[in-house]
């Protein structure tokens, strides 16, 4: 009899909670964390997937400045080079009053 021996890694997850809504024109900043019970922080690789034009990702904090009202959609995805795992977010832009 033989041994089959696999490795397996568990995917990394998204723990927090992104903002449900902004408003026209202030600066929106979201914190990504990430948990991954076998990865060292700086393997796990965070991206905007898919974003409105006024919204990017920088040293992990998704941010941007609305210029108009609306509902938004963001997909963000964590990566530890083996496994990923997308959040998928909308964001409602309100008036500034």
């Amino acid at each position: 009899m033989g041994v089959n021996s696999r490795s397996f890694r568990n995917a990394p997850y998204i723990v927090s909670v992104a903002p449900a809504s902004v408003k026209v024109g202030e600066f929106l900043q979201y914190k990504v964390r990430v948990s991954d019970l076998d990865s060292n922080d700086e393997e796990i690789s965070i991206v905007l997937e898919e974003s409105p034009d006024w919204m990017y990702i920088q040293d992990d904090i998704v941010q941007g400045s609305p210029a108009e009202l609306g509902t938004y959609k963001y997909v963000v995805t964590v990566s530890d080079g083996v496994n990923s795992t997308s959040q998928i977010n909308y964001i409602l832009v309100e008036a500034n009053e």
